[in-house]
């Protein structure tokens, strides 16, 4: 999609890299490094294996060297996990360049809340080893070996490097109301799922497993308002508002935005509905507390967002409807946030 004009050019159709014989794909992961090449990342619910198995296959081009040098992307890295025992299979999600040189890949859980469910030909052993993690791969081998970052992230759907390096990643909480999440993820590190949630005392779900004894778990940033939490506590954002992606705007940006983050909500169509928007986040991180204010509501379940020259912010919805009425099947946009 070119910027200035918006052209769009096609550049090619999953139908030309995957075998759709095992099962319909969903791409959630795209990045690039240093080298210019594009990774994309599939997840395949292979229903042909018992127990079902979920086909995760890394693409990755031949570096950018300028317009059709991206010729069609070729399997990079595989690796397969049992599938989710209901509708709760995040799959593997973002991918991004670190500043250490190694890609960062979010691995969601593939489950609610550690459940492990009744249907037959599902594993029932809740959490995977590759699951409810944060890997990390060596973008130079040609055959990259996983090496687990951080554990006990339910969905850490988009994570970012801010100036200082801190690596900040916002994490969507259970259906059982638990709190949405924005967490300092740094290596080795627990943060708490299944065991843990947010500030809660009780457990979420009467089959939450018990911690493993002397496991310790690291909490999440607490907003301590005006916006964006409506239940207090220490916990970041109001459940179901799932938090989709967190960039940091630096010095140079226009007030009010300067030397801030901005959070895209995606939100939920549930009684009592949130997000939908679009908020400001500064964070102290002696204090882990962050301060959160709505920048723009509503938008249309916005799924990401980059910036772009002339403090502009490019932001994708991924449909039209805000509400349950309005429906999912009406048609995404792009939408530029811009100054004045």
């Amino acid at each position: 999609w070119d910027i200035a004009t918006h052209a769009v050019a096609l550049l090619w159709s999953g139908k030309e890299l995957q075998d759709f014989k095992l099962g319909d794909p969903t791409c959630l992961g795209l990045g690039t490094d240093d080298k210019g090449r594009l990774y994309f990342i599939s997840n395949q619910c292979n229903k042909s294996k018992t127990p079902v198995v979920n086909e995760v296959t890394i693409f990755r081009t031949e570096p950018w060297t300028g317009p059709g040098s991206w010729t069609k992307p070729k399997p990079w890295f595989r690796t397969a996990y049992n599938f989710g025992v209901g509708p709760y299979n995040h799959g593997v999600n973002h991918i991004a360049q670190g500043p250490d040189g190694l890609l960062y890949v979010s691995s969601g859980s593939r489950t609610d809340g550690g459940e492990t469910g009744q249907s037959p030909n599902y594993d029932k052993s809740g959490e995977n080893p590759l699951t409810a993690k944060l890997w990390r791969l060596d973008p130079r081998s040609e055959n990259p070996d996983i090496e687990v970052f951080a554990h006990g992230l339910r969905n850490t759907y988009h994570f970012t490097w801010d100036h200082a390096g801190h690596l900040l990643g916002v994490e969507n909480g259970t259906d059982a109301d638990t709190p949405e999440e924005l967490n300092h993820i740094e290596l080795g590190r627990h943060y708490g799922f299944p065991y843990e949630f947010g500030d809660w005392t009780k457990k979420p779900y009467p089959y939450t497993p018990d911690a493993p004894k002397g496991l310790q778990f690291v909490g999440p940033f607490k907003n301590v308002g005006p916006d964006a939490n409506d239940r207090g506590g220490s916990t970041t954002f109001t459940p179901h508002s799932s938090p989709s992606t967190i960039l940091e705007l630096g010095p140079d940006w226009p007030a009010p935005l300067g030397n801030s983050f901005l959070i895209t909500r995606f939100g939920n169509y549930l009684k009592g509905q949130s997000g939908f928007d679009l908020v400001q986040a500064r964070l102290d991180f002696a204090k882990k507390e962050a301060v959160v204010t709505t920048v723009a509501a509503p938008l249309a379940r916005p799924i990401s967002m980059i910036t772009l020259p002339g403090h502009r912010l490019l932001i994708a919805e991924y449909c039209r409807g805000n509400s349950l009425a309005a429906g999912t099947s009406t048609p995404g946009r792009l939408i530029i946030l811009e100054p004045k």
